[in-house]
């Protein structure tokens, strides 16, 4: 078969017709009716190729259509089949939170009694508290007084040893009450 060559013309048709026409004077008619029915067969097989592949195509496009319509379906039995697990498994989840909510409120109910107590125990002692730092205050205020009165004792009765008995030099052993070296009897 001749290939057609390419011109260097604006119209690709142009240089089409040209090496048609060139064919048709140069080859008689019967090569010319050869030549054109291989043509019209090669045409008619290009086209019931064409044919072919569209009606493939569309069986293609066809099945590729119902597989996405089995697809959706499914997603959609999917869906509602999860959001109704979804739902059940929040809703437990929501049971064992309320439960939770009121083992922590019984809880805080009773740490708020317990705190009360304590408070008023604590209340207790500090009055208890107070009461013993008086009594502390009061004691060491009688003993200072005591303390006091002892040291005067003291010495008012070291004053009256002194009068009713003078200083006489005894001899060692003696009954007779002595001060030291300190003052002391």
């Amino acid at each position: 078969m001749t290939r057609l060559k390419c011109t260097n013309s604006k119209d690709p048709l142009e240089s089409l017709h040209l090496a048609l026409a060139k064919q048709v004077y140069e080859y008689s008619s019967k090569e010319l009716m050869i030549r054109a029915s291989k043509l019209v067969v090669w045409g008619l097989h290009f086209v019931s190729t064409l044919i072919d592949r569209v009606h493939d195509t569309g069986r293609l496009v066809q099945s590729q259509h119902e597989k996405i319509l089995t697809f959706r379906a499914a997603n959609k039995e999917l869906k509602v089949g999860v959001g109704q697990e979804l739902v059940a498994a929040t809703e437990w989840q929501a049971k064992e939170l309320e439960g939770e909510v009121e083992k922590i409120q019984t809880k805080l109910v009773s740490l708020r009694s317990q705190r009360r107590e304590l408070e008023q125990e604590v209340g207790l002692l500090r009055s208890s508290l107070d009461g013993a730092q008086n009594d502390q205050a009061r004691l060491e205020g009688d003993f200072l007084s005591l303390t006091e009165a002892v040291a005067f004792l003291e010495v008012e009765l070291k004053d009256e040893v002194r009068r009713r008995w003078p200083p006489t030099r005894h001899p060692e052993g003696s009954v007779w009450p002595q001060e030291d070296e300190e003052g002391q009897l």
